[in-house]
């Protein structure tokens, strides 16, 4: 009975933001929250954390999850919404500093992405940390196909 509860839960909590997030108008900061609550609902599904380990665990995870928000934040910054590159359309100057920009941001995550997995090894076992990162992978596959499915198709001329 409680595993069909806790699915049910689940479930709900993936599936609910759906309807927030397809709405224009709502505010991006609580769609934002929204996410992040149905990525720690899901993580926590996935890595089956006992509660010593998520006493542990959760603090940690929101600073890293925060500081990867802030490099990405600031990468966007720079040049506004992501839009798409025409490399014909820019001068071999802009497309150097673009690509310098790009390799730096990789690196700036590398290095928080090292940091952070020795500090999940010291509190979780290593199966789990590596369930971590494929459970980060499979979310951002789930909520990518959510917002694929809502997007009317585009059709090419």
């Amino acid at each position: 009975m409680f595993m069909k509860r806790a699915k049910f839960t689940f479930l709900v909590l993936l599936v609910l933001p759906s309807f927030v997030l397809a709405q224009p108008d709502a505010d991006d900061e609580r769609r934002m929250d929204e996410i992040r609550a149905q990525k720690a609902a899901y993580l926590t599904t996935k890595l089956d954390l006992t509660p010593a380990e998520a006493q542990q665990f959760w603090p940690v995870y929101n600073e890293y999850s925060q500081k990867k928000e802030e490099i990405h934040r600031e990468r966007f910054s720079k040049k506004g919404h992501p839009k798409p590159i025409d490399p014909d359309q820019m001068t071999d100057e802009e497309a150097g500093q673009m690509i310098d920009q790009m390799v730096a941001d990789q690196g700036k995550m590398a290095a928080l992405e090292k940091e952070y997995s020795l500090k999940f090894r010291k509190i979780l076992p290593v199966k789990k940390v590596l369930k971590l990162y494929e459970a980060e992978m499979d979310f951002k596959r789930v909520l990518l196909d959510r917002i694929k499915d809502r997007r009317p198709e585009r059709r090419k001329p």
